[in-house]
């Protein structure tokens, strides 16, 4: 049982993943997607390169086609580890479409 530490109130943790904000929780986020997410992508598309900071990924690739194959591709790894990815949060986007003047970035 843990209390919080706002109101005091016990609250039930049902021993799934890490505290929201805990110290380890970075860690072993970063831990598990570098076997998890980044040797693979290094194995099954050794063309596309990507940066990751934590659990936020961006990949860099060429069509808009090239780019929804290997989301799906992702999409696929993700699920098979028991991840999602974030519905809003998760796009293709061109940075080569100006948008008033401006590329987007």
């Amino acid at each position: 049982m843990l209390r919080s530490e706002r109101d005091g109130r016990a609250m039930q943790k049902d021993g799934k993943g890490t505290p929201q904000g805990g110290v380890v929780s970075p860690l072993l986020a970063n831990l598990f997607l570098h076997y998890e997410f980044d040797k693979w992508i290094e194995v099954h598309h050794k063309n596309v390169s990507f940066v990751r900071y934590a659990d936020d990924i961006i990949v860099h690739w060429g069509t808009k086609s090239e780019a929804e194959e290997l989301l799906s591709s992702i999409d696929a790894r993700m699920r098979s580890c028991h991840l999602r990815l974030h519905e809003t949060k998760t796009k293709i986007v061109s940075v080569r479409k100006a948008i008033n003047g401006q590329a987007m970035m």
